[in-house]
């Protein structure tokens, strides 16, 4: 395990991004926030080999470069960054969209700052993280657009994949999956990985939205 988590944040209001970041450097005690930038180009340019964070707190309304296109490059360019976005809007379709460019989180401002720190959290350890009704939301409006039979699934994915991500989407850790299955977290890495191939999403979020649209995992398993 890592002893720290390199964080970026990005938004144009100032007073926020000051009060949130010093909110997180006081309760999250393993965290370095290593660039703070006020639009997605400012982000960009700050960006150096060694300075690259695991986690982008993202605001979508910007100038200059706004977080939907400030996510598409970093799904782009940095495909292991996890991207948690700010938001004060509750459109499926874009998040939808965002979920497919790589977004492993939506969350309001207006949520709290105890919050937010529950979502760093949970996006560092399981990859996603969403308030029930958002996801519940874009589900109900793909399901009948996407939902394969079982039969087609078993043909598509093993058994152990499908046993390996119902348990990523109920927030077990990689240890913790190859523990339970005894089975060694290079080959739950392996599981995953296929499965996200074949499910044609690039992170864990998608194969969460993926197993709840297929019915792999209902949303109450999350």
């Amino acid at each position: 395990m890592k002893n720290w988590i390199n964080l970026a944040i990005v938004d144009d209001d100032v007073l926020y991004r000051s009060v949130l970041s010093l909110y997180l450097l006081k309760e999250i005690k393993n965290i370095k926030i290593i660039i703070e930038a006020s639009n997605g180009f400012e982000f960009i340019h700050s960006l150096k080999k060694d300075k690259i964070p695991e986690i982008v707190i993202l605001d979508l309304e910007m100038p200059k470069m706004d977080g939907i296109k400030t996510t598409e490059y970093i799904s782009e360019n940095y495909p292991n960054c996890k991207i948690l976005i700010l938001t004060g809007h509750n459109n499926i379709e874009l998040f939808n969209y965002l979920i497919q460019k790589g977004a492993n989180s939506f969350i309001s401002k207006s949520i709290g700052f105890p919050r937010i720190i529950e979502a760093v959290h949970s996006v560092q350890k399981t990859g996603y993280y969403f308030a029930d009704i958002d996801l519940k939301k874009i589900v109900a409006a793909n399901t009948s657009k996407h939902n394969y039979p079982s039969s087609f699934l078993n043909d598509i994915f093993s058994k152990r994949e499908i046993e390996v991500i119902s348990l990523i989407c109920q927030q077990y850790t990689n240890k913790e999956i190859s523990e339970k299955l005894f089975i060694s977290s290079r080959t739950v890495d392996g599981h995953r990985t296929k499965f996200m191939e074949k499910a044609n999403v690039r992170n864990t979020a998608g194969v969460v939205m993926f197993a709840i649209k297929h019915g792999i995992i209902t949303p109450n398993d999350y």
